[in-house]
């Protein structure tokens, strides 16, 4: 390993279990100490108590969002997108169109790297497919490794594979019975402890009727779960690859798909899942603390009532909520409503996070920075081995979990 300034980087992808304390023991009083090294761990290796103990700093790393997505398949529509958002204004019909069909690329092939990679290479979707296959069972073979009960392995699965199921209802809560027959709430605690903890799924826990900052939840037993990636969860679903491309199908997908990507969208830029949940099934998907407000997000497919939303404010003081759809950007001063399109959501996570919304932030530019380019169309890049790219910009560093088959990226100022 060659010295990258200012420190070494060790990547652990897969090691036996028996020596993991072993291992990092010697790494913390051998290299550690002189300032040089920085530990990580690839996802379902991470132990919290080990690394706590040893106190390394943790770096979570998710699959590819719909930006980066954008970066490998479509710079210049990502800057039209961009530019659109920053100027406040919708894109023209035939790249709203264009944009459109891109995301539901996206929501077939999702973000795990090595899928995306063989999409981008072969332009083939079952291709792509088949990797997401294989990488949905490698999931389900680790959670046998680093779980030391068998119960809870084997509960572990059953949600993992039940997360579709448990969304594709009425009530879109998770039930414990769906997974196992007479099981409660209390019983699957541990697993899906496991399973958020190692970024498998994001929970999403529901808010009283009436909402106040800081968000707190209802309950420790309503909540629901999203799985890490919209392709492996549109490849759960069953959906054929032909079919959910096709106009007509399009037309009549559950939102259920668009709710799971604006969990990973908003998961991936740092934001706390919570749902609002009223009577009759009125909810808003999402409920985001940004700022001094409190701002509801409601997801849809395309056009639908305000139902839910003027529930929602029949119980809450809000002076703006935010309509995630198909359609076009447009806010409505009279309904105090600003509506995105679905390929935005990536922007409306920034601006939340940033709670500069609205109104919408300036700092944007029209053009995606070269650096940013350069950076995260490195980090995707197919290798068998580490590599590193050198440039005047900065020392980019590639890692591939053979195991996983994902790629990781770390920048190195220089």
């Amino acid at each position: 390993m060659k010295l990258i300034f200012p420190y070494y980087l060790i990547f652990l992808c897969s090691y036996p279990p028996f020596s993991r304390t072993t291992l990092i023991r010697f790494i913390c009083l051998n290299v550690k100490k002189k300032g040089r090294f920085r530990l990580i761990q690839s996802l379902l290796l991470i132990s919290q108590r080990l690394i706590s103990s040893f106190c390394f700093p943790e770096l979570t790393l998710y699959p590819m969002t719909f930006e980066e997505f954008l970066i490998n398949r479509n710079p210049m529509l990502l800057a039209m997108i961009r530019e659109s958002w920053t100027n406040r204004k919708p894109l023209e019909s035939s790249y709203h169109a264009l944009a459109m069909k891109q995301l539901y690329d996206y929501l077939l092939i999702g973000g795990m790297p090595e899928a995306v990679d063989v999409f981008l290479v072969t332009g083939d979707y079952r291709t792509a497919r088949t990797v997401i296959e294989e990488l949905y069972n490698n999931y389900l073979s680790d959670m046998e490794l680093y779980q030391a009960s068998p119960e809870s392995v084997m509960r572990s699965k059953a949600i993992f594979r039940h997360i579709y199921g448990e969304l594709n209802k009425e009530n879109k809560n998770f039930r414990s019975s769906m997974v196992e027959e007479k099981a409660k709430t209390r019983d699957m605690k541990t697993p899906i402890d496991w399973l958020t903890t190692a970024h498998v799924v994001h929970q999403s826990w529901q808010l009283p009727e009436r909402v106040t900052s800081p968000l707190v939840r209802d309950s420790e037993n309503a909540f629901r779960l999203y799985l890490l990636d919209i392709g492996m969860f549109t490849w759960q679903s069953g959906e054929n690859a032909s079919s959910f491309l096709l106009k007509q199908q399009q037309n009549t997908l559950s939102g259920i798909f668009f709710e799971n990507y604006a969990a990973n969208e908003f998961v991936a830029k740092g934001l706390p899942l919570y749902y609002w949940k009223g009577k009759n099934s009125a909810e808003m998907e999402f409920v985001v603390d940004s700022g001094n407000n409190i701002i509801p997000v409601d997801v849809k497919r395309g056009r639908s009532s305000l139902n839910s939303l003027v529930k929602y404010r029949n119980h809450n003081k809000n002076y703006m909520a935010v309509k995630l759809s198909g359609n076009q950007f447009g806010y409505s001063e009279e309904q105090k409503l600003l509506t995105i399109p679905l390929y935005q959501c990536f922007l409306l996570a920034e601006a939340l996070k940033d709670g500069k919304l609205p109104p919408f932030p300036k700092r944007f530019s029209s053009l995606y920075s070269v650096r940013n380019m350069f950076f995260t169309s490195a980090r995707f890049a197919t290798m068998n081995s580490m590599l590193m790219y050198s440039s005047g910009i900065s020392s980019i560093i590639i890692f591939k979990n053979r195991s996983a088959r994902q790629a990781f990226c770390l920048q190195v100022p220089v």
